[in-house]
């Protein structure tokens, strides 16, 4: 298995370690309760150097990009960034992708197990356009902040202004190394800041956080934890809610895909859908009663009648009961719904809610 340039880090700080998709990453530091309130109430920081980084680069990056992502990339400006996804032709999600717009290249950020096939489905359609993509997972680390106190701390690290806007990024010096500060919030929720930085340098990039994080509660956060954060933010992750039989309007983000920019590859197939008819099928939040966390694949009906299935689902400390993402067909997609799914041979209650979860139980 591969390894993060924090691996030895991770150890003296005591993490436990399991597979994720050929890496061996942190699952906890700890109690996970402990890491997922740090990231909630003060600040965490979150080890993400195994996901996917290509580089496009050459004079038609910007032409080909545009034909091939369902975003609009062409009107970006240096230090700007956004949400896409790469379709096949039928509509249907190979991946989806942050792209950061850099002076001379996009940098492309993709779940670590889409990375080959985008960089070759890329490779596959660049013929005539004067552009290269290339594989950079493991010549830049990528670290998460992610909490409310995540501003200041970056504040008095740095010592420069932060990013503002989301997807906006700049360059910035991290006790000499040279990091890219990216403002990334709706990952998990809150207040949230990414920073590339060499694949070399990222143990001297947290080291210098770690240091000065202490006084903001600075606490290390493992996956287990982060996919707690991760579904109570309403966020699928690729590999567990969709697949390659996901269409894009099954499950992307309105944000995801711009309807003025022209073709791309998909495209016909998803105004097609927009415009002349419908998806049958889309993913919701789900909140439910009692205690029992579901496992993905669980059913749901609705009258007796099966209408869906549980893709991820996590007991939400936060909102002190299980939640959930899955699929249900759309004429039950609307918030306040209510569904019936079986846990450990028990039928429960299950609320179709907004993707974003509230914050904070109600009771």
């Amino acid at each position: 298995m591969k390894r993060t340039p924090l691996y030895e880090i991770h150890q003296v700080l005591g993490a436990s370690f399991a597979e994720y998709g050929g890496w061996e990453l942190p699952e906890r530091f700890g109690d996970p309760l402990e890491e997922y309130q740090a990231a909630r109430g003060q600040v965490g920081i979150f080890d993400l150097s195994f996901r996917g980084k290509l580089l496009l680069v050459g004079p038609d990056r910007v032409r080909f990009l545009q034909g091939m992502v369902t975003n609009d990339v062409k009107h970006l400006k240096e230090g700007e960034g956004c949400y896409a996804a790469l379709l096949t032709p039928q509509g249907k999600i190979l991946a989806d992708l942050a792209i950061y717009a850099l002076p001379d290249a996009f940098l492309i950020d993709v779940e670590a197990v889409r990375r080959e096939i985008v960089r070759d489905t890329l490779s596959k359609y660049l013929i005539t356009d004067d552009a290269e993509i290339q594989d950079v997972t493991e010549v830049y680390g990528l670290l998460r902040l992610q909490g409310p106190k995540a501003p200041a701390l970056l504040a008095e690290t740095l010592g420069e202004p932060l990013p503002r806007e989301e997807y906006h990024h700049g360059e910035r010096s991290l006790d000499g190394v040279s990091v890219r500060l990216i403002r990334r919030t709706w990952d998990i929720g809150g207040e949230g800041y990414e920073l590339v930085t060499s694949w070399g340098g990222t143990a001297k990039s947290w080291e210098a956080l770690w240091n000065r994080g202490q006084a903001f509660g600075l606490q290390p956060v493992g996956m287990a934890a982060l996919e707690t954060l991760r579904v109570e933010a309403g966020i699928p992750r690729y590999g567990i809610d969709m697949d390659e039989n996901t269409l894009a309007l099954e499950i992307l983000p309105e944000k995801a895909i711009s309807y003025t920019k022209g073709c791309y590859i998909g495209q016909e197939s998803v105004a097609r859908m927009t415009y002349r008819g419908h998806v049958n099928k889309k993913l919701v939040g789900l909140k439910l009663e009692g205690e029992v966390v579901p496992r993905p694949g669980e059913k749901l009906f609705a009258g007796g009648k099966e209408i869906g299935w549980i893709t991820s689902a996590v007991f939400s400390p936060s909102l002190r009961c299980p939640i959930a993402l899955g699929y249900v067909r759309r004429e039950h997609t609307d918030p306040g719904m209510r569904l019936t799914v079986e846990v450990g041979g028990v039928s429960a209650t299950a609320e179709v809610v907004l993707l974003l979860f509230p914050q904070r139980s109600s009771a």
